[in-house]
């Protein structure tokens, strides 16, 4: 399958040039083949898809907005329905994957190995973007790795470098978050680690923890994914590594769905992989800078199709990126829409806080706002020595004013905010039930 990767990498590295018009014929002919590959083997899209069916077999995509959104309480109890009984020659072997849970109930998705291949190849796009070397070794911290392996370590390691690359001598190592920063970092030293992946909560400890050595540790990049890099964030890696700050954008569901070329820079979509909509509350198409919900269509998940699902983000259109690609971008990711909080009158609701803002107030590791009861919330913090900085009369009038409503508003300072059942630390929770 390594040959069949270089030739997807090869085809990407092409791609991300074409003309809008070139991508758009591509993406309509990987479209075609998902929509007849679903409407045949799949039972959930056996009528789903028919108002873009015409008498005689052809699409009209004019008439694309009309297939229903998927949703993640489809995948979640209708997932027996939405496994393909076949799959297309050379799609490869089938594995089952599973959400974080830290938006709701985990959920699984199957996975056919050209999905992954393809996903990888445009991981291995980005690597070029950013410039990383293959001769160098990164460390990544997975929410899968608590604890302690076969061996008695609690990280593992393997070649880093694509498969048809046999002369870079780069490794990968998987590092448990349970194991302690000093540790951590102190592995990383060691083994000459140039480049660190992990959520940006979680580099946001070990920068922390960085600084306190009396010589910290230096990397060059830090690449972030689960949730955007704050500005303050971004800001932190470079004081305390030296380090630029790439994200990538994705789920456990559709893979690599955007990524950023350069620092702060726009996200370009994988558009050779993923049709991205952003609707509105009508489900009709939001314009460039107008934030809606995020659906995505991945071309290649073929074992268990996602067509026009919707994963439960906000996010927004954005313009043509100075470096030259024409891949299509987006300029803001505003994080998950599920709605966390609830109003006095009993309506559930999302709100966008304005987090770099309350994260330059509060001066902290890591913080947390929890909604503990109908007009009562919890701003939970994990303090640093910049104490004497710290405004928390400027947090309260942040937070009020992004709720819309008045609330009472406590602050707590914690050893460490607790963690969700997947691993990923949420800035957003809400403990209280109707």
């Amino acid at each position: 399958m390594s040959v069949l990767q270089k030739q997807i990498y090869d085809m990407l590295m092409e791609s991300q040039y074409w003309p809008p018009e070139r991508m758009l014929k591509f993406q309509r002919s990987q479209l075609a083949q998902l929509l007849r590959h679903a409407r045949a083997n799949v039972p959930f899209y056996k009528a789903r898809l028919d108002p873009v069916f015409k008498m005689d077999g052809e699409i009209d995509w004019n008439r694309w907005g009309e297939i229903p959104v998927t949703t993640r309480a489809d995948v979640r109890d209708r997932s027996a329905e939405m496994c393909a009984a076949a799959l297309p020659p050379g799609h490869g072997a089938v594995v089952i994957g599973f959400t974080s849970g830290s938006s709701g109930v985990p959920i699984s998705v199957r996975k056919n190995e050209l999905f992954r291949l393809a996903s990888k190849a445009a991981g291995i796009r980005f690597s070029s973007w950013i410039g990383m070397d293959w001769t160098k070794s990164i460390a990544e911290f997975p929410p899968k790795l608590y604890a302690e392996n076969e061996a008695g370590q609690n990280y593992s390691s393997k070649p880093s470098t694509p498969a048809w690359v046999h002369d870079a001598p780069g490794k990968k190592f998987f590092i448990s978050r349970a194991m302690p920063e000093a540790d951590a970092l102190e592995l990383l030293r060691a083994h000459s680690v140039e480049y660190i992946s992990s959520l940006p909560n979680f580099v946001e400890m070990l920068a922390h923890a960085n600084i306190a050595l009396g010589s910290p540790l230096t990397v060059s990049k830090v690449l972030c994914y689960g949730m955007h890099a704050l500005d303050t964030q971004a800001e932190l890696f470079r004081n305390s590594f030296g380090a630029n700050t790439y994200c990538s954008y994705s789920s456990e569901e559709t893979a690599r769905i955007a990524l950023q070329c350069e620092p702060r820079g726009l996200y370009h979509i994988n558009a050779e992989q993923v049709l991205v909509e952003i609707l509105d509350d009508s489900n009709c198409p939001c314009p460039e800078g107008v934030a809606g919900r995020v659906v995505v269509t991945a071309f290649y998940s073929t074992a268990q199709p996602l067509i026009r699902y919707e994963i439960g983000d906000l996010a927004e259109f954005g313009g043509p990126c100075h470096c030259g690609r024409t891949l299509p971008t987006l300029s803001r990711i505003h994080g998950r829409l599920y709605p966390i909080f609830i109003r006095p009158n009993g309506d559930k609701f999302w709100v966008q806080f304005s987090h770099d803002l309350i994260a330059r107030n509060l001066q902290c590791k890591s913080y947390q706002i929890a909604q503990t009861g109908p007009l009562d919330f919890e701003v939970r913090y994990v303090p640093h020595h910049l104490d004497s900085s710290r405004n928390l009369e400027a947090v309260k009038s942040i937070v009020l004013k992004n709720l819309g409503f008045n609330a009472g508003l406590q602050f707590k300072s914690l050893d460490q905010i607790p963690v969700a059942g997947g691993g990923k630390p949420q800035i957003l929770v809400r403990e209280y039930q109707m």
